[in-house]
């Protein structure tokens, strides 16, 4: 049997540090890097080593995944002083696992290929909660034979892996879902809103629209917080404002027509004006009830 890669992981935040103790349960020696100390602390604890830069994280390793919050972190981490780019062992794989945006992806992958070293990107679908279960839904697109290669380490993280192409594919793909979800949340405040001010039960609504032609595991999966009006942040309004905003930029250098997603944003920098980015994107029912 060949020899397990050694994986390095970069982003330990509600994600990331939910997503790599599976790596290490399924048997693989993972090292890891954060810029929080606390956290790389709680996956020692759990069986991984550390490393005190991304640079020296990567010198170690045969395989790197990350999960870190935007482009500007994607972008240092490989190409900064001691970045990736300078300190992966020839032949290694990087596979970023962020929502990030398509042009970022790119230069990314233009700077790795200069120094030999194959790339994959690999957005995530899911929550925190299928994050820790290992059953995200995993988009990606790159090099065909890394990703056969690697195959077993993105089923360690996800229920449902697919490849999309040799390109940027995985990145759109997560931000065409990502709207879905965005008017999803927006729809769903509307029509709880138009249903309490003619006389419906909050939680009867709830449970008759789970139940109804428009179900979907997306709003399965807000219907205890929704009756709760817990806004405990499974994927907080800032980061689905973050993923509105990278596809209208990419959206208007496309030509893409998409009005509604141009509401949304709207609707997320209401919230965030208010003060309340940090809450469950689901929370935009208070908005419209404060309306």
């Amino acid at each position: 049997m060949a020899e397990r890669p050694q994986i390095g992981w970069i982003g330990l935040g509600n994600m990331g540090s939910r997503m790599a103790p599976n790596l290490i349960k399924a048997g693989y020696d993972v090292t890891v890097f954060d810029v929080d100390p606390a956290r790389m602390a709680e996956l020692v604890a759990a069986g991984a080593k550390t490393a005190a830069s991304p640079g020296e994280l990567g010198a170690g390793c045969d395989v790197v995944v990350s999960m870190i919050p935007n482009d500007k972190v994607l972008f240092d981490i490989v190409a900064g002083a001691d970045g990736l780019q300078h300190r992966l062992r020839p032949g290694a794989c990087f596979i970023d696992m962020s929502t990030v945006s398509p042009g970022m992806s790119k230069q990314v992958a233009e700077r790795l290929a200069a120094h030999g070293l194959s790339y994959l990107r690999a957005p995530v679908s899911g929550s925190t909660a299928l994050a820790a279960a290992g059953t995200l839904a995993i988009f990606v697109s790159g090099d065909r034979e890394a990703f056969d290669r690697h195959r077993p380490i993105l089923h360690a993280l996800g229920r449902k892996v697919t490849y999309l192409g040799a390109g940027e594919e995985a990145r759109v793909t997560k931000l065409m879902i990502n709207l879905i979800v965005g008017s999803i949340n927006g729809a769903l405040a509307e029509a709880l809103n138009f249903g309490q001010r003619n006389g419906l039960d909050w939680a009867t609504m709830i449970d008759t629209i789970a139940d109804s032609v428009v179900a979907s595991p997306y709003i399965a999966s807000k219907v205890d917080k929704l009756k709760q009006r817990d806004w405990t942040a499974a994927a907080p309004i800032s980061l689905i404002a973050k993923d509105a905003d990278l596809a209208l930029d990419l959206g208007r250098i496309s030509g893409a027509f998409m009005p509604m997603t141009a509401i949304v944003r709207q609707t997320l920098s209401a919230m965030e004006g208010r003060g309340d980015g940090h809450l469950d994107m689901a929370a935009v029912v208070e908005l419209f009830d404060a309306g």
